[in-house]
């Protein structure tokens, strides 16, 4: 059967005075830079409407499990996708709108307030609704459509942001003028992924950043939001963004003292990265008649270990020295409380496997580093293989053990709730079912 592709978007339409992620702080909306929406690429190379896939892009900071359920059933009720063959992703930006956000079933009880800000009740339930209708749009939307590939490289957009300091510790975002700095502590990907679909005027684009450039109370879909522009201006293609192992890359250029803020930066990087996805979509060639193969696997994950001096010190930062309790790159004392205090000790990860042709892509529900996307690329029988974070749930930040050892923000207990073993777990996950599509 030939490949069949199909596109729709919707606006969320986030409430005005809502609540935004990303911070430490409750942070409530008072306008917008561009909308917030939900994209969705249909694909099917059978000639049962059960087989399609759904490709699902959102403009949040992250989505968890159980709202991703949500989604399925609602698509499912309308007869056409299976639940299961629905691939939802959250592109990360941190000016979008507040989700529920999942950390142990039991964090309410343990620490009141774990996590500022509220969700509007109504918005999660216009944002399931309207998703499902999206995916419901660009399934009737399919039709036959060629397929074209191209990779790129990027620079002057992502930068590794754990620096190594001169006592073999990492720090996460050190100042530009912090002399113990010795130089980054690993490297970034800088390859761009196209996937075109001409006839269905619609790419999927692929590149690893952190969309917290903007910052501020203006929702926007930060820099994804300028590469959608500029490559629509320049090939009539919509795209649908997948956001790379981005876990440990972020914008921060500490080279430059000089470097911009704000929406000036996030447009010229967006500018950056649509360039080069345009030059990738140049250079792209024909993969027609290869198949689209979807697999998943709910992996156990068990909570991190926290030891009770680590307990105590919390209890006694809150009580003393509240300030220090929540330090950036220190022991975040709420995360140490409720992960030594939890009963919900483990939970499932979903890792999901696409094949496009020649294209492996691997879905997992976290913010991946990127030397965990080098281990799937490594060892996996595909000629391009690019893993996508916070897909189908999320589940905090996924070092790698050697993170761990290092230090710095990632794998600090707010952030990296699993344990060290992981993201390395997780990979030869997405390995095997990637080598069960060929």
């Amino acid at each position: 059967m030939p490949l069949k592709a199909g596109y729709a978007s919707v606006d969320l339409e986030p409430p005005l005075g809502g609540s935004m992620p990303g911070y430490f702080t409750d942070r409530k909306a008072t306008g917008f830079i561009d909308p917030i929406q939900a994209k969705c690429l249909i694909l099917s190379d059978s000639a049962a409407p059960g087989d399609a896939v759904a490709i699902v892009s959102l403009d949040l900071i992250a989505l968890g499990r159980f709202d991703c359920e949500r989604i399925r059933k609602a698509v499912a009720a309308g007869g056409k996708i299976q639940p299961d063959r629905v691939w939802i992703h959250a592109t990360h930006t941190h000016t979008g709108p507040m989700v529920p956000r999942y950390f142990t079933t039991d964090v309410g009880a343990l620490f009141p307030g774990f996590y500022p800000g509220t969700v509007d009740a109504n918005f999660l339930t216009r944002l399931v609704d309207r998703t499902a209708k999206c995916v419901h749009e660009a399934a009737a939307k399919a039709a036959t459509t060629a397929l074209k590939i191209g990779q790129s490289t990027v620079s002057g957009a992502a930068m590794y942001r754990r620096s190594k300091l001169n006592d073999g510790t990492v720090l996460t975002n050190a100042a530009r003028k912090d002399a113990r700095v010795v130089g980054p502590a690993g490297e970034i990907d800088p390859a761009v992924t196209v996937l075109a679909f001409p006839e269905a005027k619609t790419s999927i684009v692929i590149y690893g950043i952190h969309p917290d450039i903007i910052g501020g109370t203006l929702y926007s879909a930060d820099y994804p939001a300028t590469v959608a522009e500029e490559y629509r201006k320049s090939s009539g293609h919509e795209i649908v963004f997948l956001n790379a192992a981005s876990g440990n890359i972020n914008h921060v250029d500490r080279s430059r003292e000089d470097q911009a803020k704000g929406i000036e930066e996030s447009s010229r990087i967006g500018r950056v990265i649509a360039a080069g996805a345009l030059d990738a979509l140049g250079k792209a060639q024909s993969a027609d008649g290869l198949p689209v193969r979807l697999s998943l696997r709910d992996v156990p994950s068990r909570l991190r270990i926290v030891p009770e001096d680590d307990v105590r010190e919390a209890y006694r930062l809150e009580k003393e020295e509240p300030k220090k309790a929540r330090a950036f790159n220190a022991l975040f004392a709420p995360a140490a409380i409720v992960l030594g205090r939890t009963k919900d000790r483990e939970h499932l990860a979903r890792i999901m496997a696409l094949r496009v042709g020649p294209v492996g892509l691997v879905g997992m529900p976290g913010e991946i580093f990127v030397e965990l996307a080098r281990e799937v690329q490594h060892d996996a029988p595909l000629e391009i293989v690019r893993t996508i974070g916070l897909s189908n749930g999320g589940m905090g930040y996924i070092p790698t053990a050697e993170a761990f050892a290092q230090g710095g923000y990632e794998t600090g207990y707010r952030s990296a709730r699993y344990r060290p073993e992981t993201g390395h777990a997780w990979a030869r996950a997405g390995v095997e079912l990637l080598r069960g599509l060929v």
